[in-house]
């Protein structure tokens, strides 16, 4: 019974250290969610992960979620969420499109300065890159 209860008192005590820490990190908004970790993905130990799709997912712990945008930038929407998360101090992932990324080069750099991670959906995100020839999926992802 002591043991749980230290337990108990120990995780406790790390919750509000982790909570005083996210907050100290977020100036002006003292309930702000903040990002628990950033999880660098080794592709040759999970080169598949997704529960949709593939039988593995990313190692999360209870209660985590990765926030990943998808198609952009694109103006107001990726501006308002922008904000939002700078708000909470929050980093997310953001799936590029070569093309739109090209017409609002400002706005990835906003993305970019922000911390967030940027990867690619291709030039223009073909949703039948099975069906295209070799030379254009080459020439979307390159």
């Amino acid at each position: 019974m002591i043991c749980r209860m230290l337990l108990l008192i120990g995780l406790i005590l790390s919750a509000m250290a982790a909570a005083k820490a996210r907050a100290a990190d977020c100036p002006g908004n003292p309930n702000a969610l903040g990002t628990s970790r950033v999880m660098t993905i080794d592709p040759q130990k999970l080169p598949r992960i997704g529960t949709v799709q593939y039988t593995r997912s990313l190692p999360l712990e209870d209660k985590e979620v990765v926030l990943t945008f998808a198609d952009g930038p694109m103006p107001p929407y990726t501006n308002r969420v922008l904000d939002v998360l700078a708000e909470h101090c929050v980093k997310a992932n953001y799936f590029i499109i070569g093309r739109m990324a090209r017409g609002y080069p400002e706005l990835l750099e906003t993305i970019h300065a922000g911390g967030h991670i940027i990867g690619s959906h291709s030039q223009n995100h073909p949703l039948a890159f099975e069906r295209m020839p070799l030379g254009a999926v080459q020439e979307e992802i390159e």
